[in-house]
């Protein structure tokens, strides 16, 4: 399970800084939203379903950029929504990339095919493209049929052109462990940079879709014995703590969300508050009060958003020594 270079790179130069420069708990990933409206309508995206009044408004380039500064994480997570919507997303990407910072750009891949001429290869830029499943299990998640094929071909075509593509999975319910093994081979073939998978967080307006901390834990457990077979990008210490052989805690500081709402608090999942600036959201937030046992909304939470980080404050030797 390795970090790509690049990307761990970026992460390591950042904390480096922070530390000599008496900046603690600084973010390493920035989730930039620069809009909710989508072309699909998964029964698991709470984001949109939560902010229906807000999907024809796009968050300005320049308020994009702004906040990039302003957390001065060495990632960039661009998301929503589908962030291929946004008007300017080549433009905002250049400018992300002019900055030496590294993006993440994640998509449900429809669009890539009609878009990918306005980008162009970089070792700090990324593709991610969501799948829930191989075909039927994936097309059933998004509720809508040929996205998955949509997706491996846009994937196909960004390889093609010499793209970094990582894929995004989330874990639910009733997720089957033999279809995302043949999603994770089909992946392997293609020769994917890079896989992660995570529970997904128990939204309310999920209901049944999610997975409680035991039931992930039995999930991981079935699934270790063949994960060494694919890139998947999480430290060892984060699979560890998917397979329950550790306890990790929450790191919410370690990512930070800007949106049309503004600095979203505390955290990606939970959208408590809305603050107009960056240093607002670090002051008024009671970081210790969140994660499991702190606060009952996160209990079941295992998402990798949340407890990556911690296995560089809890275990940096051993996730060093296992990156290489």
């Amino acid at each position: 399970m390795k970090v790509p270079v690049y990307l761990f790179y970026s992460i390591l130069k950042s904390n480096i800084k922070d530390f000599f420069g008496g900046r603690k708990n600084n973010p390493n990933i920035l989730m930039l939203e620069p809009l909710y409206k989508c072309n699909l309508s998964c029964p698991g995206c709470g984001k949109i379903k939560e902010n229906k009044e807000l999907l024809n408004e796009y968050l300005p380039l320049e308020d994009c950029i702004q906040a990039v500064v302003d957390s001065n994480a060495p990632i960039v997570s661009i998301c929503g929504g589908e962030p291929l919507i946004y008007p300017q997303i080549a433009e905002l990407v250049q400018e992300i990339l002019s900055m030496k910072r590294y993006v993440i750009l994640c998509t449900n891949g429809v669009y890539i095919p009609n878009i990918i001429d306005k980008f162009s290869p970089n070792k700090y830029f990324t593709w991610n493209v969501h799948l829930d499943g191989f075909e039927s299990e994936h097309d059933k998640w998004v509720a809508q049929k040929g996205v998955f094929n949509d997706a491996i071909k846009a994937i196909s075509l960004a390889k093609s052109l010499g793209y970094n593509v990582f894929t995004n999975t989330t874990i639910y319910h009733n997720t089957n462990i033999d279809n995302l093994i043949q999603l994770m081979d089909l992946l392997n073939n293609i020769k994917i940079d890079g896989m992660t998978l995570t529970p997904s967080f128990p939204y309310k307006s999920g209901g049944s879709l999610f997975l409680t901390k035991e039931k992930s834990i039995n999930f991981f457990q079935k699934l270790e014995k063949v994960l060494s077979k694919y890139p998947i990008i999480h430290s060892p210490i984060y699979k560890s703590f998917l397979t329950g052989n550790i306890n990790l805690e929450c790191n919410a500081q370690n990512h930070v969300t800007r949106n049309l709402k503004g600095w979203q608090g505390p955290c990606y999942w939970l959208a408590d508050h809305n603050y107009e600036s960056y240093n607002d959201l670090n002051l008024k937030t009671d970081w210790n009060s969140i994660g499991p046992g702190k606060d009952p909304r996160c209990q079941e939470c295992m998402t990798h958003l949340c407890f990556e980080k911690s296995s560089i404050v809890q275990n940096g030797f051993m996730y060093l020594k296992g990156l290489f």
